[in-house]
C-alpha cells in the first residue's frame, strides 16, 4: 500500500463541482474492476496515513474483491492530501506512479482548480487501473461514487 501526499488549499468544490467529481468516478469504473473513493475532512487529529487507514477500513476500500481500491484523502484545515492505493493495484504500479499523481492533482490544486485536479488523478488511476484490472462484465460497483465528506 502506498500514499502520496502535498499541502494544498481549502478545497472549494461547489455543488456541481462535486458532481463532475463523481461522473469522473463513474466514467473511470466503467473501465476498471477497480474502486476509487474521495474523501474530504475538515481536520486530521492524527498523521495522514492514520487518517487515511482509518477511512479506509470504514469505507470498506479494504474489502473490495481484488484488493484494487484507490483512496483520495483531502484535509482541508491542514491544506494536505493523501492518495493511497491498496495492496492489489500499489504492486504492479510503484511508488512513482502514485507520486506522478500527485504532482499533477497538486499542480492543478495550487491554481485553485481542485475539480480539475480530482477529475485528472481520478483519470490516471482510471488508466492504470484499468491496465492492470480490466472491466469484467461480472463485476459490480462495490462503492459509491460520491465524495464523502466526513468531519
Amino acid at each position: 500500500m502506498t500514499m502520496s501526499s502535498t499541502a494544498i488549499m481549502d478545497p472549494l468544490l461547489t455543488h456541481r463541482e462535486a458532481h463532475q467529481v463523481a461522473s469522473a468516478i463513474e466514467t473511470a469504473e466503467r473501465k476498471t474492476s477497480g474502486e476509487i473513493k474521495v474523501v474530504i475532512t475538515r481536520h486530521c487529529w492524527t498523521t495522514l496515513e492514520r487518517k487515511a487507514a482509518k477511512i479506509i477500513r470504514e469505507c470498506g476500500l479494504d474489502q473490495t474483491a481484488e484488493r484494487a481500491a484507490v483512496l483520495i484523502l483531502i484535509v482541508a484545515a491542514n491544506r494536505e492530501f493523501i492518495i493511497r492505493g491498496d495492496r492489489g493495484i500499489h504492486a504492479r504500479a510503484g511508488q512513482d506512479f502514485w507520486d506522478d499523481i500527485r504532482d499533477v492533482m497538486a499542480n492543478a490544486f495550487a491554481q485553485g482548480f481542485y475539480a480539475r485536479g480530482l477529475c485528472d488523478g481520478i483519470e490516471l488511476i482510471a488508466d492504470r487501473l484499468a491496465a492492470d484490472f480490466p472491466a469484467r462484465e461480472t463485476a459490480c460497483n462495490e462503492l459509491s461514487n460520491e465524495i464523502v465528506y466526513d468531519d
